[in-house]
């Protein structure tokens, strides 16, 4: 994940429970928001790149223009693609 982040932009990872994977292997850790609808709350204003599944894409989009970075190619326990980690790049205000 952090090689397609660029140095000193934020990264965080989002969707209940299942962000403790992300915070633990990822180095260093994303910054952990347990619900997608509080994103917001904490990353509004700035160029950020978010860990979900893809089916938060249309939550992020609210925040501005959304570009999918990569995506896992398949999970445990997944019924389709909306159930894949994301790694999305956000670019609020622009749409």
């Amino acid at each position: 994940v952090r090689s397609f982040v660029p140095p000193g932009t934020p990264l965080a990872a989002t969707g209940g429970q299942e962000i403790a994977r992300d915070i633990f292997y990822v180095e260093p850790p994303p910054q952990g928001i347990f619900y997608p609808t509080d994103v917001e709350k904490y990353l509004s204003g700035t160029s950020f790149y978010m860990i979900a599944r893809q089916r938060h894409e249309p939550l992020l989009s609210r925040l501005g223009r959304v570009e999918v970075i990569t995506q896992s190619r398949h999970t445990r326990g997944e019924q389709g693609l909306p159930d894949r980690f994301t790694l999305f790049k956000i670019e609020p205000g622009k749409l």
